[in-house]
């Protein structure tokens, strides 16, 4: 992913959200999306358009290449996605595309960098957000587990922010339980 030069992830995914954003102030102005010479159907099908070369680019150009590496069992897609997980990029589809990387990069042995570097991006995420895709970020800490997330963790649990705090504290519990508990709860 982006190997001639860095890939502007949270620009390519502000373009996204931009477009989809238009696809809906294009609608709103509708009256019979059925006429083809209608200007607000021509102006909403145009948004349409633009919407999906916009979602296109928000991913690497070699993204696609990375995730059928991974869906494979091959690690050389390793870098491009844990790239992706830690730029987060917030755009239409992609807490799926994360959830799904997720669940590939779990079947994947890992060196301890990389194993570093995803521990990074669980408790970046515990820091942000809980969106649809945090059981999976949890799945991910229990992959990456190791006692200097377990105390980062703690750290989190008990800070004065009470969405980090549940959230480290929701990740925690995941970590900690024993592994035929977490496969219960698929």
């Amino acid at each position: 992913m982006g190997k001639k030069g860095r890939f502007n992830y949270e620009e390519r995914a502000a373009a996204a959200r931009a477009a989809h954003q238009e696809i809906g102030r294009t609608f709103a102005r509708l009256k019979n999306r059925s006429d083809e010479k209608d200007p607000a159907t021509i102006a909403w099908k145009a948004a349409i358009a633009r919407f999906r070369d916009a979602l296109r680019l928000a991913y690497p150009g070699d993204f696609g290449e990375d995730l059928e590496r991974l869906k494979a069992g091959d690690a050389r897609g390793l870098e491009g996605v844990i790239r992706f997980l830690e730029a987060d990029p917030m755009f239409f589809g992609s807490g799926y595309a994360k959830a799904d990387l997720i669940r590939f990069i779990n079947r994947m042995p890992l060196t301890e960098h990389q194993a570093k570097r995803l521990r990074a991006v669980a408790l970046a995420i515990v820091d942000r957000r809980a969106s649809q895709e945090f059981r999976r970020y949890c799945r991910l800490a229990a992959k990456v587990n190791h006692p200097g997330l377990r105390e980062e963790l703690r750290i989190r649990a008990a800070c004065g922010d009470p969405a980090v705090a549940r959230r480290a504290r929701w990740m925690l519990a995941y970590v900690e339980s024993p592994p035929c508990a977490r496969r219960a709860g698929r």
